[in-house]
């Protein structure tokens, strides 16, 4: 570590008396770092972070599947999901809803709001508790006796001032008077049950609650711990078949499908998300060649120096260990510049995004995300490193003091050396030219999905 601390403090010294060098380097990685770090940012939100519910790779939404419709993700009828309560072994719960709105009238303003009606179930289906106040009991289910509303958090700080008192306060939606029996905390956008403005019991008819051909419900269910989506999906295909034949007038053109809920919210964003990180990700590659050009430019402009080191006594290795830690320092100098990059990024990202985008209101730099950043700077420090480093240090002693020896030669390349040089630079123009294409066809497809 004495050793590392010393390699990192002479590594500072040499690049600050290099400050065009430096700066170059530095802005170069920094770009390339910057824009990987935005675009991961919205991959790890959308993509990678687990949704705000318990264990909520369980999760499958339930859909309804008519053969005379082009539509995969359709409702379900009532009759069918109790159908489904009473014979499947695969679902450890299943909740009901049906998105909805109201005005809300009498606290400010008249508002329309988008809000939901839920069965009892489906909070702890979700494993979501009310910030003040309770959820809804299955007595709440029954017409004349669902007049309870639960508020979302951003209407209860805005309508109420986020005073705790509002829980038993009445309310009217669309003229009709209801209770506020519980506050909702604050809920990442996902486009779905849990982002509404409020919910309210659902309540249905006798008529509904037979109405076996009326395909209108939404339901959402938890596999038991060890149950698989597949096997669900086995299951619910029995059941279709069972119903088909004992109602064909209602269910005969009917099936069932289960999606996980992770899948049904990310949609199809995944694979141009995906394309669009594989793009800048070659961005980043390109900067690393760039900034690896201009280190073995560097290293032969310092072959003397390395050459009177090694004279000295000092091993291959730890001239190679010094470069290293030279480029550690541009590498991290540019992730940190790059992460500031990055945070404009996100700003610009968020208002660039669609609407859609599965928690595009939730974008932002969070732990994850910064030590994407520390393992990009890292990463990317070793790699554009080693090859100059290795190169660099690979003096030929005798050669390289005789053309120091007198000030006309010095600096002038052996003809091994000048070799060495043109081989890298068509390397690096290859490599670079490669890259440049990859990135180009990766955007060309992305903009080809997002037309699509």
């Amino acid at each position: 570590m004495q050793t590392l601390w010393q390699d990192l403090r002479y590594g500072f010294r040499i690049l600050v008396k290099a400050p065009g060098f430096s700066t170059i380097a530095v802005l170069t990685l920094a770009l390339g770092i910057g824009a990987s770090t935005a675009i991961f940012s919205v991959v790890n939100t959308s993509l990678l972070r687990p949704l705000p519910f318990t264990h909520s790779s369980q999760l499958v939404d339930l859909w309804g599947r008519s053969s005379l419709f082009d539509f995969p993700n359709m409702g379900m009828s009532f009759p069918d999901v109790e159908d489904i309560r009473a014979e499947s072994t695969s679902f450890a719960g299943l909740a009901t809803y049906e998105y909805s709105g109201a005005t809300l009238i009498g606290t400010g303003a008249p508002q329309r709001l988008d809000g939901a009606k839920i069965s009892a179930e489906i909070f702890p289906l979700l494993g979501m508790k009310p910030l003040y106040g309770r959820i809804f009991g299955p007595n709440e289910m029954q017409l004349g006796q669902d007049r309870e509303v639960i508020l979302s958090y951003t209407l209860w700080q805005s309508r109420f001032g986020g005073d705790s008192r509002a829980v038993g306060r009445s309310i009217a939606l669309d003229g009709r008077p209801y209770t506020i029996v519980g506050v909702m905390g604050p809920q990442e956008h996902l486009d779905f049950v849990n982002d509404r403005q409020f919910w309210t019991p659902l309540a249905p008819s006798n008529a509904q609650r037979a109405a076996r051909e009326v395909h209108g419900i939404n339901a959402v269910a938890r596999l038991k711990p060890g149950q698989t989506l597949q096997r669900a999906q086995a299951e619910l295909d029995t059941i279709a078949t069972r119903l088909a034949k004992a109602y064909p007038a209602a269910d005969q053109y009917w099936s069932f499908r289960a999606a996980s809920v992770e899948s049904d919210i990310v949609g199809d964003l995944r694979l141009p998300l995906l394309t669009l990180f594989g793009a800048v990700v070659f961005v980043l590659l390109i900067a690393c060649a760039n900034v690896g050009n201009l280190l073995l430019s560097r290293g032969w402009a310092r072959r003397r120096e390395f050459a009177i080191r090694a004279a000295l006594g000092a091993a291959r290795g730890r001239i190679i260990r010094q470069l290293l830690a030279e480029s550690l320092l541009i590498a991290l100098a540019g992730g940190a510049l790059g992460l500031l990059f990055a945070t404009g990024g996100v700003q610009a990202l968020r208002n660039l995004l669609p609407a859609e985008t599965p928690r595009v209101k939730d974008l932002s730099i969070d732990q994850t995300v910064l030590w994407f950043t520390v393992f990009a700077s890292l990463v990317t420090g070793i790699l554009f490193g080693v090859m100059p480093a290795a190169l660099s240090s690979r003096n030929e002693l005798n050669l390289v003091i005789k053309e120091g020896g007198s000030s006309a030669h010095i600096g002038a390349p052996g003809s091994r050396q000048n070799l060495m040089r043109r081989l890298l630079v068509v390397v690096e123009i290859a490599l670079a030219l490669s890259l440049a294409i990859g990135a180009t066809l990766a955007l060309r497809s992305l903009a080809r999905l997002r037309s699509a």
